[in-house]
């Protein structure tokens, strides 16, 4: 029965080593596959060892849930460790549990490699990404996207980043955490990003020369001081971002169009600072008030839709306003634009009522 038992525990300590060793592989060589997906192999793993050794391990269970709690607190704090290196460590320390109970001479010696075998993956995957111009995985992965180029191709190279004018950073399952590198993107026109909060430096975004146009989708924003340093900025939205204590923005001189999309504000304070600009878009918005609209004396364009506001009076005082359109929203007095002479177009189109 014991020599049974210690052909088990060879049998699993290698069945978790081959698997372990795989997943460090994949993430040696970034390639990231979603955490429910990689928990496959583990069930494999667990259920091949109940129908081969006919026995169900509870502190491999226990050791799994452990991981998983692991990797999803990391991403709630925004900790770059992919689901890859955290279940291969899982993988290995399954090995190790394993190997520690046989009774071979070089049953320590064996185990030493398995744990040189992390800090080995670390250290070599730092080393590979060290020439790359973009840092991060992710970010690389996204910029090849929009220069559709393949991955069984060469490294991007600078010439390639020169040539990119438009770019989009999605940062959902596989967030991105570091810009290092978007400096190389010295066309770069146009910028989106969704889900902001995993990254935790804008600042590289400045050294962006040409970039004219700025979306920020999603997640929560504490800093927007990098807007104003991105000098031929000329279009800024910003939708369905949570502010965390960001009371206003400001903007370059060059700011001409700002669009603010699913946020609640009290009033305009917010976009005070940018009285410069010619056209301002409120989508899916409710704010109490607008008196401080009359601030701003560029304003050529006013577009509101699916909004609640409260006062819109101040709004007839714009001088410069020359086009007004407002769909679906609660607005009392819309019908004074129409008496604003200098408003060449107006649409207004009110919001349905359904009636059951």
């Amino acid at each position: 029965m014991e020599k049974e038992e210690k052909k088990d525990y060879k049998k699993a300590k290698r069945l978790y080593l081959v698997w372990g060793l795989i997943l460090i592989a994949l993430y040696l060589f970034d390639v990231n596959i979603p955490a429910p997906l990689m928990l496959l192999p583990y069930w494999g793993i667990y259920f091949s060892q109940f129908i081969f050794l006919k026995r169900l391990y509870k502190l491999e269970l226990l050791l799994l849930v452990c991981i998983i709690m692991l990797f999803y607190f990391s991403q709630q704090i925004y900790l770059p460790i992919p689901f890859t290196l955290i279940s291969g460590c899982y993988l290995l320390l399954c090995s190790i549990y394993y190997g520690a109970r046989e009774t071979t001479q070089r049953k320590w010696l064996q185990i030493g490699a398995i744990v040189m075998i992390l800090p080995l993956a670390v250290t070599g995957h730092s080393s590979i990404r060290k020439d790359h111009l973009i840092k991060d995985p992710v970010l690389e992965k996204r910029i090849k996207k929009d220069l559709k180029t393949g991955w069984d191709e060469e490294e991007i190279t600078q010439e390639n980043l020169e040539k990119l004018r438009r770019l989009s950073i999605a940062s959902f399952n596989d967030k991105v955490y570091d810009l290092e590198g978007i400096q190389y993107l010295k066309n770069l026109e146009s910028l989106r990003i969704w889900n902001i909060e995993s990254i935790k430096d804008l600042n590289p975004i400045t050294s962006l020369t040409k970039l004219k146009r700025v979306s920020i989708e999603e997640g929560m924003l504490r800093d927007l001081a990098f807007i104003k340093e991105i000098h031929a900025l000329e279009e800024l939205e910003i939708a369905y971002v949570n502010l965390d204590g960001i009371t206003h923005i400001e903007g370059p001189a060059g700011l001409k169009r700002v669009s603010v999309l699913g946020m609640d504000l009290n009033d305009l304070s917010l976009i005070e600072e940018l009285k410069g600009i010619e056209e301002l878009r409120f989508y899916d918005c409710n704010i109490k008030t607008m008196k401080k609209i009359a601030e701003f004396e560029n304003l050529k364009s006013l577009e509101i839709g699916n909004c609640i506001i409260d006062d819109l009076d101040k709004t007839t005082e714009l001088e410069s306003l020359e086009a007004v359109e407002i769909r679906d929203s609660e607005i009392p007095n819309v019908e004074k634009f129409r008496q604003m002479p200098k408003v060449k177009k107006i649409i207004i189109v009110k919001k349905s009522s359904v009636s059951p």
